[in-house]
């Protein structure tokens, strides 16, 4: 398709500023392939935004830079770099003033702000030099761009802070921990406490605790708890870029607490699956990406590839004088061909090797130019921009722009290298000012501005203007929450795995003498480790000797004794083995593929009355249910936002699919106290009635959204509550197995009263 297609109106820049634009690119070979030329553009008529600032400055103000020819490039960025800092500075401080707004037609004025502002530079290196001064002037700037957040400062310490509370007990990790910035502590406090022997047990200590707590209630509620502790959000929100730090944490909390999810990661495995990331390429750019925070007034800094399409009042373009060719000095030349065979090649060393770098050097400027163009069409109102007699200039796209031959007949390098041989700072100086005259005063030449000290801005921000509250006639709508079964019963975290929380307690002294199921640990870690063994074990081809690996590798993570590897081994056979109904169905019968453990859901919850749900759960009150009466004092209730849980088991069978929960309570020590009755009014007292009925709507609402042809009744097969102590082959359903199959008229009834204006299903089959 050779039709091309041209927009000959500008809707964004000032016409000076298109004028010097046009200025510096006018004439024939100025993007040095003969095929690409600058079209004109006029500006749109229209009323247009305008920056009023009385400092007199021009559209378009180039800086030159002189007597640093000779100068280490590094040196150089870093002056410029303060320069601009300092000039935004300058310029913020007109704007508290009153001294710079931008006006918009039918507006009120407004203060330029930092986020009005946006320094673009080629590399992220370059950036964080810019950062690094502007950061010197106290001024907050921001990043724009696609970087893992995997590459930042934070993930390193967050690494670190990982390592050391999976291994506590390793000195060298705890103290690079505590070098952190998490921590704040400088070289004399650090020396102190490795000398203080009660306070560095005291600091071992609590790592070993954090360790513990991501054993048994996982890495979010180990970092939440390190986090409050030890005040990491008020130390880097105290820091000048404290805001960028804090997103940068919480972003990269979320993507490992998705690793934990999706692979059942320990911290240890998720401390190497961050180093991993850190050190291979970005692999989902969207989850990665580097978030912004509130950057109103912050500085944006962009790189040029990634300003494309995006405009700004004030744009500053300190390094497009580092010309920083590479193409001549590569092993192999990668270059497009000319003429009829045209099209991209490589050439590893034939005889045409040294031509071929040239084409690729003159691609390489081409290239540059074409983002030099970018660069300087990105702003408004106002662009500044550096220029001297500097290494490497003399290959950059200004270099060509400035003093290249005015043509691309020949080879653009050499003219370029031979033009540049002829030229000190006052013959750069005399051909800038031609440029200026030619540019009818669009543009201004100015020595390079002192850098650094200045201090424009820490003065802080200028008084906010009076305000006057408004009248509020509006209505609050009842808050969003996000809730689950632990929730609403024990107002515990919502992320949490029920594992058994809730169950009769032993009696003193009972139990810790038996050495049989029923005499097995009890509470929250030995039901978690429980679960992890049924989760990873095939139940198919668990024989005896993969159950007790399991077994004993589990009791070990929960830091419960590992002599109870015969006893705990026997009870996973059981489970397995133990008939569920009278047809002989065991779960050592499911395959992998027909089941799903610890599924997460996640579904919409409308805004329901307590009378509703009441009148919705009143039959359950003839089955022993304490639901009915309950629902008022339930969080549920009025709510609005979403359900979350997680289902220990969800399976296929024939066609059908069934949710089956573990529970590891403790109900007494004989087969009789695991009987059907019993075992209806344990799920009677706590309340895991209401917890197969949250199961139920999330399992029947994910069906409905996958099975094109849904119907409960022919899908939907029941819900089984197995009491795993109490579950014996022998004894097959009559103990330990608690079945039920709610009605369909209850569970669509109740689907109906949860369900919110839009219904939204995020289940998740990992």
């Amino acid at each position: 398709m050779d039709d091309r297609y041209t927009l000959d109106v500008n809707q964004r820049s000032d016409p000076p500023l298109l004028a010097a634009v046009a200025t510096l690119f006018s004439g024939p070979g100025r993007f040095v392939i003969p095929e690409i030329a600058l079209q004109p553009v006029r500006p749109a008529a229209r009323a247009r935004p305008r920056l009023v600032c009385d400092d007199g400055a021009a559209p378009l103000t180039v800086w030159h830079v002189a007597g640093e020819g000779d100068a280490e490039k590094n040196a150089v960025r870093l002056r410029i770099a303060q320069a601009v800092a300092a000039d935004i500075a300058r310029l913020l401080a007109r704007a508290r003033a009153g001294a710079a707004l931008l006006e918009a037609p039918g507006r009120t004025p407004v203060p330029l702000a930092g986020g009005d502002i946006a320094v673009l530079v080629g590399r992220h290196a370059d950036g964080d030099i810019v950062r690094a001064a502007l950061a010197a002037e106290g001024l907050a700037s921001v990043t724009y761009g696609a970087d893992s957040v995997f590459q930042s400062h934070e993930a390193v310490e967050l690494e670190r802070v990982l390592l050391a509370a999976a291994t506590p007990g390793n000195e060298a990790l705890l103290r690079a921990a505590l070098a952190t910035d998490f921590f704040a502590l400088d070289a004399a406090a650090l020396a102190r406490i490795a000398g203080d022997g009660a306070e560095w047990e005291g600091w071992v200590e609590r790592f070993r605790a954090y360790h513990a707590l991501a054993r048994t209630e996982g890495f979010v509620r180990m970092w939440r708890e390190l986090a409050a502790r030890e005040a990491i959000a008020a130390r880097l929100l105290a820091q000048p870029d404290g805001e960028r730090r804090m997103t940068n944490v919480t972003h990269l909390v979320e993507l490992l607490h998705r690793m934990v999810e999706e692979q059942g990661l320990d911290l240890a495995e998720l401390a190497r699956a961050m180093a991993h990331a850190r050190a291979g390429p970005v692999r989902d750019p969207d989850a990665e990406q580097l978030r912004l925070e509130s950057d109103e007034h912050l500085v944006n800094i962009v790189t040029v590839h990634r300003a494309k399409g995006l405009e700004f009042p004030v744009v500053y373009c300190p390094f497009l004088w580092d010309g920083r060719a590479r193409a001549a000095r590569e092993h192999a030349a990668v270059f497009h061909a000319r003429g009829a065979g045209r099209g991209a090649c490589v050439d590893l060393g034939g005889p045409d090797l040294e031509r071929h770098r040239r084409l690729a050097a003159a691609e390489e400027l081409a290239t540059q130019l074409r983002l030099a163009y970018v660069a300087l069409t990105r702003a408004r109102h106002r662009c500044t921009i550096a220029w001297g007699r500097l290494k490497d200039a003399e290959t950059s796209a200004l270099g060509w722009l400035l003093h290249g031959p005015g043509d691309a007949s020949g080879d653009p390098l050499d003219a370029l290298a031979s033009a540049w041989q002829e030229i000190d700072d006052a013959a750069l100086a005399r051909r800038m000012a031609r440029f200026a005259a030619d540019a009818a005063g669009a543009v201004a030449i100015e020595p390079l501005p002192a850098g650094g000290g200045g201090g424009a801005s820490r003065a802080g921000p200028a008084a906010p203007p009076p305000l006057a509250a408004r009248a509020f006639r509006g209505s609050v709508a009842p808050a969003w929450r996000v809730s689950s079964f632990s929730g609403l019963v024990a107002r515990v975290d919502v992320d949490a795995h029920d594992h058994d929380r809730f169950g009769a307690a032993a009696p003193a002294g009972r139990g810790s003498e038996r050495r049989d199921a029923f005499g097995a640990p009890r509470g929250v870690r030995f039901g978690t480790a429980l679960h992890r063994v049924l989760e990873q074990l095939d139940f198919a081809g668990a024989d005896r000797a993969r159950i007790e690996a399991a077994v004993t590798r589990e009791l070990a993570a929960a830091a419960l004794d590992i002599s109870w590897t015969p006893v705990v081994a026997g009870l996973v056979a059981d489970v397995l083995d133990t008939r569920l109904d009278d047809a002989g169905f065991t779960l050592r019968a499911l395959a992998r593929a027909q089941r799903v453990d610890e599924l997460e859901f996640t579904y919409a919850v409308g805004e329901t009355a307590a009378g509703s749900l009441a009148r919705v759960l009143a039959p359950l009150r003839a089955l022993g249910s304490r639901v009915p009466e309950a629902i008022g004092a339930l969080v549920l209730a009025p709510a609005r936002g979403f359900m979350r849980g997680f289902i220990d088991l969800v399976f296929e069978r024939e066609g059908r699919f069934y949710i089956a929960d573990y529970k590891t309570n403790w109900l007494g020590d004989t087969l009789a106290d695991y009987a059907p009755a019993r075992l209806g009014a344990a799920v009677a007292a706590a309340f895991y009635d209401l917890q197969y009925f949250v199961y139920t709507v999330a399992v029947h609402r994910m069906l409905a959204a996958r099975l094109p042809d849904y119907d409960y009744e022919r899908h939907f097969g029941g819900v089984y509550y197995l009491f795993v102590r109490g579950m014996r082959p022998e004894a097959g359903p009559s103990a330990g197995v608690h079945f039920v199959r709610p009605a369909r008229a209850l569970v669509a009834d109740l689907d109906a009263c949860l369900a919110a204006s839009e219904r939204l299903i995020l289940a998740d089959a990992r």
